[in-house]
């Protein structure tokens, strides 16, 4: 249910801000390639803090998979997540419990992304579905949103495999915090599935992953584009290991990717990445959608203005 990448003992280096002439800020790294993990598989992962970066450990499956039934155990009661069911072997006089996912039959949402039949009503469905987890007193995050777990079955959206943030035993001994994701839908690598839904939909409408789109050592952004804040932001969560949001540096407005967006859409594009565009007309912070509800309100709000726009094929 979960899978992880192999070990890895490389890790980011650290981004810093230069100043140079006319008083401009540029971000440099260092440009050791033996600092970059593999992260930009659409796999899960499980990672690990270390000191100058990340890295990928193997984590203990059994307790990880204890993890994940308890989650799905949680949410039974939410429409549009797979079920766990539950059998009791008493063979050879021990009782155990065996635990089953019921059968899914359908296309991941990546299958649907590619054909064109994933609508923006079943985005809204997607955006309904977790507001539900969001309101749970416990587990009240899914972790893994991604396309491979968005199931497209003939009752409608199911999500499965949930991402873990906490403490894990890994090869390395009991850790704090290890976050068990994919690292292009939470670059933060904090259960945010706001930014997750954020970024599934810049894949919705614009066929582009803002995180998959330009190598993170990419230096040779459009300075005329980034603000003075987005490159300090940049900066600022590069230091507490939050590497792979860097990207964002070669995201451009999607008024440039699309020929028919509107201002409405765009706003609202770069709003869901917590991002807007400045006086300047350059990518800046932006508090963005506080949570999975003002999200599908929005959402819904647009779509029923007839503002929406989504993809073409």
């Amino acid at each position: 249910m979960i899978s992880s990448l192999d070990n890895d003992k490389s890790s980011f280096a650290e981004l810093s801000l230069v100043e140079i002439d006319g008083g401009s800020l540029v971000l440099k790294r260092a440009r050791d390639k033996a600092l970059k993990p593999e992260l930009t598989a659409v796999e899960s992962a499980a990672i690990l803090f270390v000191t100058g970066g990340i890295k990928v450990v193997e984590p203990d499956c059994n307790e990880l998979l204890a993890h994940q039934i308890d989650t799905l155990k949680a949410w039974q009661k939410i429409e549009g997540v797979v079920k766990i069911e539950t059998d009791e072997d008493e063979s050879g006089g021990n009782a155990k419990t065996q635990y089953r996912m019921e059968y899914l039959q359908g296309a991941t949402a990546r299958d649907a992304f590619v054909t064109g039949s994933f609508s923006a009503d079943m985005f809204l469905e997607l955006l309904s579905i977790v507001v539900a987890i969001e309101n749970t007193e416990s587990f009240n995050y899914h972790g893994d949103l991604k396309p491979e777990n968005i199931i497209c079955t003939e009752d409608g959206i199911k999500l499965i495999d949930p991402g873990y943030f906490g403490p894990l035993n890994t090869i390395y001994g009991r850790e704090a915090r290890v976050p068990v994701t994919t690292a292009i839908y939470y670059p933060l690598l904090k259960p945010d599935d706001v930014l997750a839904l954020g970024i599934l939909l810049w894949e919705c409408v614009l066929s582009l992953h803002p995180f998959m789109h330009a190598s993170m050592d990419e230096e040779n952004y459009d300075h005329g584009l980034i603000s003075r804040e987005l490159l300090g932001e940049v900066a600022k969560k590069e230091r507490v290991g939050q590497h792979i949001y860097s990207a964002i540096l070669a995201l451009e407005p999607p008024s440039r990717l699309r020929a028919d967006m509107t201002e409405e859409m765009e706003s609202f594009l770069l709003k869901a990445l917590r991002l807007r565009l400045n006086e300047e007309g350059k990518l800046a912070p932006d508090r963005g959608f506080l949570s999975a509800a003002e999200f599908r309100d929005r959402f819904a709000e647009l779509k029923a203005s007839g503002g929406l726009l989504w993809r073409s094929l």
